[in-house]
């Protein structure tokens, strides 16, 4: 039987995928690049425990991350009370103005770093920056540091969590937007992070700061069901309680037991009895510095890196 003309030889066959039946634009372009590489090195976050849940959660704790100097965790949550009344869409009025504190709090002691505000809903956003342009009147400080944070990267943001993909700022303060009612229960409707896939919306915006991260919510993870119909719910559930607790982010950063070979041993010894503080094997993933040496009145301030030629410095692959 002769074979069909090649302008009939795909009528058996299935259709050509579409961009749309792909998680992302990435995994489409996979299909056509056979060879790829993902990039392990995260240089964003200036300390690891921002982005640590995300390392654990989405990257199977493979990502190359750098320790940070403080002992104070760079990420906080914040629960304010607050019930929603009906027809307010679960936001309320408490949680709005904790923003704006945090907002005019990061104007007053860190005037020189970018801030930037993510919303998990727009309704949320709408009103955040309403009551931004209000506080900006009222408070000559906050008002100042809108007008003088200008340009692309350093402007003060208000955006929903659709729409800060590529956006970084030194201090990001993520607000929920979302609350119990009247009757004490929380109703599980996060807006996007509902939405199949909404779990990766939530990974952007939780790794979008350099410096320090501030969650604003008024509920915690205790409020909100186990179980769930879509993964987003259950990721920001496990986040909620990460933030809330911080027992892991305060493990990073501080060294496992780790036997030193003898020129650790010495280099060690001979800060101890100089009694300068110092923290052999600094850090959390595949990267840590040898000896972090520590503020003398301060000693959870790291104020020195310090690298020898360490067993795990011949053990590498890679130059550093």
């Amino acid at each position: 039987m002769p074979s069909k003309p090649d302008d009939q030889a795909g009528d058996d066959a299935p259709p050509p995928p579409r961009v749309a039946d792909f998680e992302s634009l990435l995994t489409c372009l996979s299909t056509f690049v056979r060879n790829t590489e993902r990039l392990r090195w995260h240089y964003r976050s200036e300390d690891e425990r921002l982005i640590a849940f995300s390392n654990e959660e989405f990257y199977h704790r493979d990502l190359v991350t750098f320790p940070g100097r403080a002992a104070e965790p760079p990420l906080r949550l914040h629960v304010v009370s607050g019930l929603a009344a009906p027809g307010t869409a679960g936001l309320v009025d408490e949680e709005v103005g904790r923003v704006v504190e945090l907002a005019v709090e990061h104007a007053t002691r860190h005037p020189n770093d970018s801030l930037g505000i993510i919303t998990a809903n727009t309704q949320h956003m709408d009103r955040v920056e309403a009551a931004l342009q209000q506080a900006a009147r009222t408070h000559p400080t906050l008002g100042e540091f809108r007008a003088r944070m200008d340009g692309p990267r350093r402007r003060l943001f208000v955006k929903s969590l659709e729409m800060v993909q590529g956006d970084e700022r030194d201090t990001i303060i993520l607000s929920m937007g979302r609350s119990k009612g009247v009757d004490g229960r929380l109703r599980m409707q996060f807006g996007p992070i509902n939405h199949e896939g909404g779990e990766r919306r939530l990974n952007v915006a939780v790794t979008r700061a350099r410096r320090r991260m501030q969650v604003v919510s008024a509920f915690t993870h205790e409020d909100m069901a186990t179980t769930s119909p879509t993964k987003g719910p259950k990721v920001l559930r496990r986040y909620l309680e990460w933030a809330g607790t911080a027992t892991r982010p305060r493990e990073i950063g501080r060294a496992t037991a780790y036997e030193l070979n003898p020129l650790e041993r010495d280099v060690l010894d001979a800060l101890e009895k100089r009694k300068i503080p110092a923290t052999p094997q600094w850090g959390e993933s595949g990267y840590r510095i040898d000896f972090a040496l520590a503020d003398p009145d301060l000693p959870g301030r790291m104020v020195l890196a310090l690298e020898i030629d360490g067993d795990r410095y011949h053990r590498l692959t890679s130059v550093r």
